[in-house]
This record gives structure tokens, C-alpha cells and sequence, in this order.
């Protein structure tokens, strides 16, 4: 296909010249050697072009091609016209196919279904790790560990909706071969069923176990275990009064729940989302008590019980019920 001629709009010519020599032999002889891009921003250049959403200027590409979209990466991704675009790049594409291509290919070169799995992958990328950050895999880098916190916690809340909602929408089969699989990643990539127990991260989890009075070394745990037995039993002994005498609501946000009975009559689903289970709370609760030398009479006492939901309870985790009701005033301020 031949290439269109172009027309000089400074002087009104119609050239003989495509664009790769019209600069050369013509901005540059007859126009004092103006550059494309300033020749563009004159006559071509339209409105709003060169200017990115964030409201930097972005680069000049050709005559062509005119100005960059966006200033950067960031910009790019994060445009609502890439994510549409990438977006439309997947309607009618057969992922599974494509997939099971890349794996047969793997499988004949390497002996795996990905590259990453081979022995050779590992090796170059535990060196690059070695010699760059001082440590086996980039995960375990501070920066990266800081980073994903920052990550975690600037959305929290919206994150682990997601994931809650994910999980409680597959199988019990599903979720125990995603429970395999992770632990197997594990154990390939640091020698642990479990990144808790990585050095790196154990070390950050007893530290701050420690600076909140949770930590409990293994004598410890036998004496706790004692104590809790004792709570435990204790709780058992009121259970009945306490569901005798209970209003039907959560306890701290005043929630209307539901009866276990009702629940496993109408929810066959032990994860269903929608469901207010109600399940029994200590107010002050058993490690606090266990902490502070309370008697486990007094925290399995009938004064001490409360029912809320069960997304209450964990959400309350190891708080007083006075240090928890703060927490929920400050929420909803």
C-alpha cells in the first residue's frame, strides 16, 4: 500500500514526500528546520491531546500517531477506557483453551505445566532473590510484607467481603482442594505447610502477640487449656438459662438473629452469607481472664454470657466487651 503524500499546511503544498523524509527534506529546508512534533502541535494537534486523565503531559509519539494516551503505567491501568479495553480482549475467548494450550506447551518443553514449577525456575529466582534482597524469595523482603499490609488495610473491609463471599460459594470438596494446593505452594516455595510458620513472619506474629499479652509459650498453653476447660464447662452448666432468657438480638449492635434450630431447618449451607447464627460470647473473654488471674468460674458465669452473631464474635475476638463497644462507637462516627 503506498504511503500518503503530505500537505504542508505552512505554506499550502501539496509535497511529494511521505512523512519519514517530509521533515528532512522539507520542515528542514523550507520552514527554518521546525520539528515534527512542534509541526503537529501547530496544525495537527487537536484539543485535550497531550494531556493525561491525571493532568500531566504525556509523550509525543509520531506524526502518526500523535501524543500518549496516559503519562504512565499507573494511569493506564487504572483509566476506565483500559480496563473496558482489556476488558472486550476476553469476550469470546476460550480460557480454557488457551490454558490448556500453555500447559501442553509447558509440559513438552519443561515436564511441567508451568515453568515456574521446574527446578531450574526455582534455582534462578532463589539467586536473583540471594543477591538482590539477602533472602530466598521476594515475599519475605520487608518492603514487599510492608507493602502488602498497606495494600490490605487500606481496603480491608472491601477485600475480605470478597474473599468471604468466594469461599462461602464453593463446596466443602472445593475448599479442601484449595486448602491442599496452598499448602503444597507452601512447601515448595519455604519449606512450610504455612507462611506463619516462615522465620520472617513467625518472628513479626510473636512480637506482636507479645505486645498485646497473647503470646504463650508451651507450658503455658497446657496451664491455659486447664482454664478454658474449666470456662468451658462452666459455660455449658448456663446455657440453657441464658438461651431461656434471650431476646433474639446480638447483644452489642441489637441485630435481630435467628434460632440455631430455625437455622439448621432452613440452611442446609453452613456457609450462606445471609444467615444471623447466634452463638454464645464471653464478656470478658477467656484469655483476658486466663491473663488477669480471674476465676474461669466467674468468666463462665451466667453474668458473663452473652449471644450475638457469629460475625460478632469474630469480630470481637480476644476484646473486653467495654473495649469492643469503643470499637464500635468509633466505626460509626
Amino acid at each position: 500500500m503506498e504511503k500518503e503524500r503530505v500537505f504542508c499546511k505552512i505554506c499550502n503544498t501539496q509535497t511529494n514526500l511521505v512523512i519519514d523524509s517530509f521533515s528532512r527534506y522539507h520542515l528542514k529546508t523550507e520552514h527554518n528546520g521546525i520539528s515534527v512534533k512542534d509541526y503537529y502541535d501547530l496544525y495537527i494537534k487537536k484539543d485535550g491531546e497531550g494531556i493525561c486523565l491525571c493532568g500531566k503531559e504525556t509523550k509525543f509519539m509520531s506524526y502518526n500517531r500523535g501524543y500518549h494516551q496516559f503519562c504512565c503505567n499507573k494511569c493506564s491501568t487504572t483509566s476506565d477506557y483500559m480496563k473496558e479495553k482489556i476488558s472486550k480482549s476476553y469476550e469470546n475467548r476460550d480460557m480454557k483453551s488457551e490454558l490448556g494450550k500453555r500447559q501442553k506447551t509447558c509440559i513438552d518443553k519443561f515436564g511441567t505445566d508451568s515453568y515456574t514449577k521446574t527446578e531450574e525456575y526455582k534455582k534462578r529466582h532463589e539467586e536473583t532473590c540471594l543477591e538482590k534482597y539477602g533472602v530466598k524469595h521476594n515475599f519475605l523482603t520487608e518492603s514487599c510484607t510492608e507493602a502488602r499490609w498497606k495494600v490490605l488495610n487500606w481496603n480491608k473491609e472491601e477485600v475480605n467481603e470478597k474473599r468471604k463471599t468466594f469461599w462461602r460459594s464453593l463446596t466443602k470438596e472445593e475448599q479442601d482442594d484449595i486448602n491442599d494446593k496452598r499448602k503444597e505452594t507452601c512447601l515448595e516455595k519455604y519449606g512450610f505447610d504455612s507462611v506463619s510458620k516462615v522465620d520472617i513472619i513467625f518472628d513479626k506474629i510473636r512480637a506482636a502477640n507479645e505486645k498485646t499479652g497473647k503470646w504463650m509459650f508451651d507450658v503455658e498453653k497446657d496451664e491455659f487449656q486447664k482454664y478454658s476447660y474449666i470456662v468451658r464447662t462452666e459455660t455449658r452448666h448456663n446455657k440453657r438459662d441464658l438461651f431461656r432468657n434471650w431476646d433474639g438480638t446480638d447483644y452489642y449492635n441489637g441485630e435481630t438473629l435467628i434460632s440455631n434450630r430455625e437455622f439448621k431447618i432452613n440452611n442446609t449451607d453452613h456457609y450462606n452469607a445471609n444467615v444471623k447464627q447466634p452463638t454464645i460470647d464471653h464478656k470478658i473473654s477467656i484469655q483476658y481472664g486466663y491473663a488477669n488471674n480471674i476465676d474461669p468460674l466467674v468468666i463462665g458465669s451466667l453474668q458473663n454470657l452473652c449471644i450475638c452473631s457469629r460475625s460478632t464474635n469474630s469480630s470481637k475476638n480476644y476484646l473486653t466487651e467495654e473495649e469492643f463497644m469503643e470499637k464500635l462507637n468509633e466505626k460509626q462516627v
